[in-house]
């Protein structure tokens, strides 16, 4: 199935991607950012936090027409934590880090639009983030459309 290998290839590429950078955990710590397609995973205590994450998420596609190249959508759930200061103020990186990581997202996938070399970016893409008050979590999500290979018909030597 065609979107299963997008989505794969996007998670692939994504961990390329950040392989090398490092945010703020809920735990005091600075780890990568977890990479996860269409959800996150189980949480195997109360103390496990999923930040800073990433979840590479089919949305929707559209099949192929006479007239017109199958789509489909993936949606890139980005998630990041604020620190606090020892006074208790937040020091705000948990939005820039969001802000960043989608950046560095849209700029790599505008430089490099095709991906394994048959599924193509449509401009332009789009991004939000989550509008409530979530701090110290910050939410965010690009919004991917992709152009699909076209499937070809088998049957029609028997037509002919």
């Amino acid at each position: 199935m065609i979107p299963i290998g997008l989505q794969t290839t996007l998670e692939s590429r994504l961990k390329d991607l950040f392989a090398d950078k490092r945010f703020p955990t809920p735990n005091g710590t600075d780890a990568t950012i977890s990479i996860h397609k269409q959800r996150l995973p189980e949480k195997m205590s109360e103390e496990d936090s999923p930040f800073p994450f990433i979840i590479v998420k089919m949305i929707e596609g559209s099949g192929q027409t006479d007239d017109v190249q199958p789509m489909s959508k993936i949606g890139l759930i980005v998630g990041t934590y604020d620190v606090y200061e020892a006074s208790g103020i937040s020091t705000n990186i948990g939005y820039t880090d969001l802000v960043r990581v989608m950046n560095d997202i849209e700029e790599d996938l505008i430089k490099k639009p095709v991906i394994d070399g048959k599924y193509e970016l449509e401009l332009p893409l789009k991004w939000r983030i989550n509008e409530e008050d979530t701090d110290p979590y910050f939410i965010g999500v690009l919004e991917l459309d992709f152009a699909t290979p076209n499937h070809t018909r088998t049957d029609v030597e028997s037509l002919l």
